[in-house]
């Protein structure tokens, strides 16, 4: 059901909050799914302003798997549009430091980030998906199901491979070319 009044003062607080909340790791989600780092931002506003046009109460309780979902929706029918993926990695680009602020173990810290999200961006696309929201994003099995539309069974099939893969692939040889780049 669309909304047709303004928000109240309660409405417009919570709206703020979610904003808070959620805007940065759907923008990071969207870049993960494709999405040039501009085009992320514009799929989270556009979210946000489709939030606006909903009754606020159903959504209360799962806000975020609904902007997760809008958001994959839309990322997914923007690269259909456009036939190319582009994927950014913000945080990776930005560097990563230490807790303890020692640029040896951030240097090392980073490198090994930078190993995984390579193998990570080396799994198929469902897979990758599955991982980033549940590793990433820190989403239960039923918030994928719904953001994904994949029955549970294959959610966890689907993780269970991954994980599997990266194992695998984390050993020897695969871990040491990607950590040069090479894979």
């Amino acid at each position: 059901m669309e909304r047709t009044s303004t928000l109240n003062a309660r409405d417009a607080q919570w709206v703020r909050d979610v904003l808070e909340r959620y805007e940065r790791p759907l923008v990071a989600y969207a870049t993960r799914l494709g999405a040039d780092l501009e085009s992320a931002r514009d799929v989270v506003q556009e979210a946000f302003l489709r939030l606006l046009s909903q009754d606020l109460e159903p959504l209360r309780e799962r806000v975020g798997v609904w902007l997760y979902t809008v958001c994959r929706r839309r990322v997914h029918d923007e690269l259909a549009k456009a036939s190319r993926l582009a994927t950014v990695d913000a945080e990776l680009e930005r560097g990563w430091t230490a807790a303890d602020g020692d640029p040896a173990r951030a240097l090392v810290q980073g490198e090994r980030l930078r190993v995984v999200a390579a193998l990570v961006a080396g799994l198929p696309a469902k897979q990758r998906e599955v991982v980033e929201l549940k590793f990433r994003h820190g989403l239960a099995y039923r918030e994928i199901v719904e953001i994904t539309g994949h029955p549970i069974g294959q959610v966890g099939w689907l993780l269970h491979e991954a994980v599997k893969t990266l194992r695998r692939r984390m050993t020897g040889r695969e871990l040491e070319e990607a950590a040069e780049g090479r894979s």
